[in-house]
């Protein structure tokens, strides 16, 4: 892609890949017709040690595709993130699909003193009760991750992200101890937090993300989120104050929490209610049972 536009911020995007033949084709093309605008755009590929097909899907496309031998998302995107030219650096999930306005929402958004947004991640419509469970919490999970009070901080979702260089420049890297997707993008959100930078909710810059195959993945996507919330907690736990004393980063507040969706959860599996509400008791339980062991599991294994 050729010299920057007069008047445009040069950006660079990240697109980390483990694995991904089936749906980094697609997330390629979407992300190349929103730079359109940006002639300056470059976009980063760091394949991540995939044994598939990806990176010969890659090298179809004008593209750079690195190779980052150290396992997990945050060294991955910290390849990409030192081999960016650009001002403006843009995360993307491989299994996402970027709107075409994707990079000028980001980009116009990014008014003088906001340092880095979030954009919206959505679903694609549901075709089943499965995916539309997941479809109510996906909507809101970004928004909540900054404007919420689901977690004491705010953060970025990294799948749909957009950072200013000065922002690694003043808080370092993503921490490579998080071998696993998930939990890096919360460290990385409190540091960037704690430094006094300010994050926005960018909901017209959207992508969609693929469905969870099935309930296996829910279970397992959730422990891993568990695993990475039970992890960040630790490491500042000298800095969260204000929370009370936790095991395995759960609070009081958390393990009530977690029982009233198990009773809840079991309650519609076991009634006699229709069965759209069964299986919906039925995936909450796998959410919020995933989560759990994630966090417990991260706690025992040090």
């Amino acid at each position: 892609m050729g010299e920057s536009t007069v008047g445009r911020p040069i950006l660079s995007v990240v697109v980390p890949v483990f694995n991904s033949a089936r749906t980094i084709g697609p997330c390629i093309e979407s992300v190349l017709a929103a730079a359109r605008p940006f002639d300056g755009a470059d976009l980063i590929i760091v394949d991540n040690g995939s044994t598939d097909a990806s990176r010969e899907i890659v090298s179809r496309y004008p593209v750079r595709c690195l190779c980052q031998p150290k396992r997990g998302a945050a060294a991955a995107r910290n390849a990409g993130v030192r081999a960016a030219a650009g001002e403006l650096i843009a995360f993307i999930d491989s299994d996402c699909i970027a709107d075409r306005a994707w990079l000028s929402e980001f980009v116009g958004g990014m008014l003088p003193g906001v340092a880095c947004a979030g954009g919206m991640i959505a679903a694609p419509p549901a075709t089943n009760d499965f995916e539309a469970y997941c479809n109510e919490f996906t909507a809101k999970s970004q928004e909540n991750a900054i404007e919420g009070n689901a977690v004491p901080y705010p953060y970025i979702n990294t799948a749909n992200a957009l950072f200013r260089r000065e922002v690694f420049d003043a808080v370092g890297w993503f921490d490579e101890k998080f071998t696993w997707a998930g939990g890096e993008d919360i460290d990385f959100g409190w540091r960037v937090h704690w430094a006094g930078y300010a994050m926005r909710y960018l909901p017209g810059a959207r992508v969609e993300h693929r469905h969870r195959s099935g309930p296996g993945q829910l279970f397992r996507s959730y422990y891993r989120y568990g695993r990475g919330w039970s992890m960040t907690v630790r490491k500042h736990s000298r800095r969260i104050q204000a929370m009370p004393p936790t095991i395995a980063g759960l609070g009081v507040g958390d393990v009530q929490a977690i029982l009233r969706a198990f009773g809840h959860g079991a309650w519609n599996v076991l009634s006699f209610r229709d069965r759209r509400e069964r299986r919906y008791g039925y995936y909450r339980v796998l959410r919020q049972l995933g989560d759990c062991c994630g966090r417990v599991a991260a706690w025992f294994s040090g």
